[in-house]
């Protein structure tokens, strides 16, 4: 069971429409599927691509303001109070 769920989770993490992931080329054969000039086309998959990384980066806001409480915790406890 694991195994097919971990599986899937790669398979739906390479359809991210982004550079290093294999999503990026299905969009752009999707684009250029619809006969749409090259250069309108790039246009379309960069914009594409930004707000996807954009959208990446607005989730991850949360966990470094996690990460910066943890790290509050740790230095108090280094310097304790007396």
């Amino acid at each position: 069971f694991w195994i097919a769920f971990i599986n899937i989770c790669i398979g739906l993490v390479n359809l991210v429409p982004m550079i290093p992931f294999d999503g990026w080329l299905i969009l752009r054969e999707i684009v250029l599927a619809f006969n749409i000039r090259e250069a309108m086309a790039k246009k379309i998959i960069t914009g594409i691509v930004v707000m996807t990384f954009l959208l990446f980066v607005l989730n991850a806001l949360p966990l470094f303001g996690m990460l910066g409480d943890y790290m509050d915790n740790i230095i108090v406890g280094w310097f304790p109070h007396t």
